[in-house]
Parts: structure tokens; sequence; C-alpha cells
């Protein structure tokens, strides 16, 4: 019976699922809803079927579900703008607040420090070849800016694609802590001891500053 299929009609949007993913949290309304041995269970649309009538947010609903199936609130601020399941924040607030979804905070502050470090590396990874391409070009001094909106970023004196736009969202605020800045330093120096790394932060802009990729002036006293 655990593995039963049920049918969601959320606000005349449809979902499926299985009675197992939402037992296997009792604590919330359907957890409690179709535990079996639930003695006012939800009533089916239809005497003897499985498809169940739900008043509310269809659209929010969706992350709702999501919850069920990974343990996880899925949404973030851009799904605010998706065409499929487009919800603000307060709709999501209420229809956690109404089918008692837990949300834990210290899980939840542990997966965004975790999420800092992994954009940290993958910055770090991205620059790389960035200033390889800098080395064959001679040029001993790059730079990569971002706003505070996060609408824009840029790299100069050149540019290969757009690598540094993945990273336009949450830049500002890592630039602007001079021990990310350290821990940036420290990653690039062990693949260029030379280099040095500094931040400019005006509060509307942040540009990271990557210089002394190599000394030009080796290179034109060999020449002497």
């Amino acid at each position: 019976m655990d593995d039963e299929i049920i049918i969601l009609n959320v606000g005349g949007v449809k979902f499926e699922t299985i009675r197992n993913s939402l037992i296997a949290h009792p604590e919330t309304t359907l957890g409690k809803l179709f535990n079996p041995k639930n003695p006012e269970p939800l009533k089916p649309i239809y005497p003897g079927g499985s498809e169940y009538f739900i008043d509310r947010n269809g659209h929010a609903f969706y992350y709702i579900l999501e919850y069920y199936r990974t343990g996880e609130i899925l949404w973030n601020d851009e799904i605010s703008k998706s065409k499929e399941f487009p919800v603000s924040k307060r709709a999501i607030e209420l229809e956690i607040e109404y089918f008692k979804i837990p949300i834990n905070s210290e899980k939840r502050a542990a997966r965004n420090l975790q999420q800092g470090v992994t954009i940290v590396d993958k910055f770090c990874e991205k620059m790389i070849p960035f200033i390889n391409e800098a080395t064959s070009r001679f040029i001993s001094k790059v730079s990569v800016k971002y706003t505070v909106s996060g609408g824009y970023s840029d790299c100069t004196p050149f540019s290969i694609g757009n690598w540094h736009g993945e990273f336009a969202k949450q830049a500002y605020a890592l630039l602007n802590n001079e021990r990310i800045v350290s821990a940036i330093e420290k990653r690039l120096k062990n693949h260029f001891p030379s280099i040095t790394v500094k931040a400019n932060c005006d509060g509307l802009t942040a540009i990271l500053i990557v210089s002394e990729i190599f000394d030009i002036n080796t290179i034109a006293d060999s020449l002497e």
C-alpha cells in the first residue's frame, strides 16, 4: 500500500507521487492525512479512487512536493521568474506554513556555507584558463568586475567567453570579504606563484585585480 500512486489535484494542477513519500514526513499535513492509520484521512474525489483535491496554490505546491521527495525546499529567488512554476517568496511561505513543513535553519546555514566554498573553488578553476590566456598574450594584469545587483559582470583587458557571468549573483558579496579574497589568492598562487590578488569594492561594484602574473621586464632584460 505504501507504494500506491497518489494523484494530487492542487488548485487545478495535478501531481503524481506515492503514498510512501508523503508518510515519510509524518509531522506534516500530508504525512498525517495519508497515514493509513489516520481515522480521518483525506477523501478521494471519487470513492475508491486515488485522486485527491486540495484547494491550495498549485504552482507553489510543486516545491512543497519536492520537499516530500528530497527533504529540502528547493525554492530560490530566481523561481519568481520561472515560466513553468512561478511563485513568490510570500506564496511559498504560506504553503510551507499550511503544510507544516519544518524548516531546519541550521541545516540551511550549513548548506549555504558549503555552497559558498564550492562557488569560490569553481571561481578559481575558471580563473586559471583566463590567467593562462593572459600569460600567452604577455599581459601581466587582468581584472574581473561585478555589480552589487548581480546583473552585470565583465573582465578586462580581454574576454574568453562568459565564464565570469556564472558568478554574477554572488561575486560582489564574496569579493567584499578580505579573507575570501586572500583565499582566492592562495588558491591561484598554487598555479601562478608570483601573482598578487586584491579587490576594490565601492558599494556599487567589486573588481578583482590579478597582477604580477609574470614580469615583462625579464623579457626586456633578456633582449639587451
